[in-house]
């Protein structure tokens, strides 16, 4: 995950991260050390829940990403199985 400031007057700043932990109810990406500059250093992280991540995934199969995509046929099957056993009972 990339975390990206943007300035006021459009300069940017970007980092990568891989650092991910599990919380109660949330994943973090934490981004240590964030920032320009010798005195400017924050550690930051970003929280994200599951809605957070089905919104992202629905983004992505909005603009085609084929992962995405197959992502969401996956979810549909399993829906599709689970209504079936549900209902096979």
């Amino acid at each position: 995950m990339i975390l990206r400031r943007i300035e006021h007057y459009g300069h940017t700043h970007e980092q990568a991260s891989t650092d991910i932990r599990k919380g109660s109810g949330n994943v973090a990406v934490v981004f240590p050390k964030y920032g320009k500059g010798s005195q400017n250093f924050s550690d930051f992280e970003v929280l994200s829940t599951w809605d957070d991540v089905k919104a992202i995934v629905e983004a992505f199969a909005q603009i085609g990403h084929p992962a995405a995509l197959r992502l969401k046929r996956a979810e549909g099957l399993t829906a599709a199985i689970e209504a079936l056993i549900k209902n096979s009972n």
